[in-house]
């Protein structure tokens, strides 16, 4: 009966111990005070951050560095339990029993952050695509943005939007905004939108034949979304006066670029002046351009008195100089 007495005290006294207890009659060195809940911002979880300290400074600062486990990452949660900030006093020397702690079950650390969210997000992409766009601003509209939340370590936070070489700000629209917390570039994000752009296009008002010539008067505006058409469409209604199409169409066809024959000084079936020059005289004839091209450049030309063909370099004013 003595021996199990003497074990049950053995026993309540080390679990007093391991609880922090103070033995009876003794007074404690200091105190300990163990949060519930505890946010940290470092790599490691400190006493310091989780716990009110009291007793003599020297002890304070000894206490408070100490190091219970690592942090969690930045929004995210770690639990600590009670034998493990023990152990952590131990490891270190402290004498456990002339301490008053008074501690949770569990602890609950939470990294610090910054959250960026998706409103954030979505608002500097917005901002990023309105200042770098070829559009004008009323005729856009940015539909279906996709982001997710970012969480950062506490510090200087700065960021750039990056986007692929090329991007036309048409369509589906892809780009990363990259984060950096005191310089060091900490995490990416990925952010997808659709660019719509509402704007007046070409469209053929009547039937026209291959190589006629356009006017103003064969095209009509309409408005559409440029995202939903091919590439090359006509917006500007006067960069096709004078023009030739390369096919024939029919009305009501959008018109693109592609249709058109590239600008020449001479076009195929142009009526030109055919110059003969020679040592003793010089002839001129009208004459049909049986090819285009430019100033310089040898065409076939048809005279049209003699329908005779013959080659000549293209001079100003459509001439074609013949050399004998």
């Amino acid at each position: 009966m003595r021996l199990r007495n003497i074990l049950a005290v053995l026993f309540f006294v080390f679990l007093g111990i391991c609880l922090g207890a103070i033995p009876s009659g003794a007074e404690p060195t200091g105190r300990i005070t163990v949060q519930q809940n505890a946010e940290v911002g470092g790599p490691e979880i400190l006493l310091g951050d989780i716990a009110t300290l009291e007793g003599a400074p020297e002890h304070i600062q000894t206490l408070e560095r100490i190091t219970v486990g690592r942090a969690p990452l930045p929004g995210k949660e770690r639990r600590v339990s009670r034998e493990q900030i023990v152990a952590a006093l131990r490891q270190q020397g402290i004498a456990v029993k002339t301490i008053e702690i008074t501690c949770p079950r569990e602890v609950t650390v939470t990294g610090k952050s910054r959250e960026f969210s998706a409103e954030e997000l979505e608002a500097i992409i917005r901002s990023f695509i309105f200042a770098n766009m070829p559009w004008e601003a009323q005729s856009v509209s940015i539909e279906d943005v996709s982001a997710k939340p970012v969480q950062l370590p506490p510090g200087d936070i700065n960021y750039r939007v990056s986007v692929q070489p090329g991007e036309d700000y048409l369509g589906k629209f892809n780009a990363d905004i990259i984060f950096k917390v005191n310089g060091k570039e900490t995490q990416r994000t990925r952010v997808s939108a659709v660019i719509r752009v509402t704007v007046p296009v070409a469209v053929s008002a009547k039937a026209i034949e291959r190589h006629a010539l356009f006017s103003r008067d064969d095209i009509i505006m309409e408005t559409k979304d440029l995202s939903a058409l091919p590439k090359g469409v006509v917006t500007d209604p006067h960069q096709l006066e004078g023009k030739r199409l390369k096919i024939s169409i029919s009305a009501g066809t959008l018109l693109r670029h592609e249709m058109f024959e590239a600008d020449t000084e001479v076009r195929k079936g142009d009526i030109v002046t055919l110059a003969c020059n020679a040592p003793l005289f010089s002839i001129t004839a009208p004459a049909e351009a049986l090819a285009g091209g430019n100033q310089g450049d040898v065409i076939p030309v048809m005279n049209l008195t003699s329908k005779n063909k013959v080659f000549g370099y293209i001079k100003n004013n459509k001439v074609v100089e013949v050399h004998y």
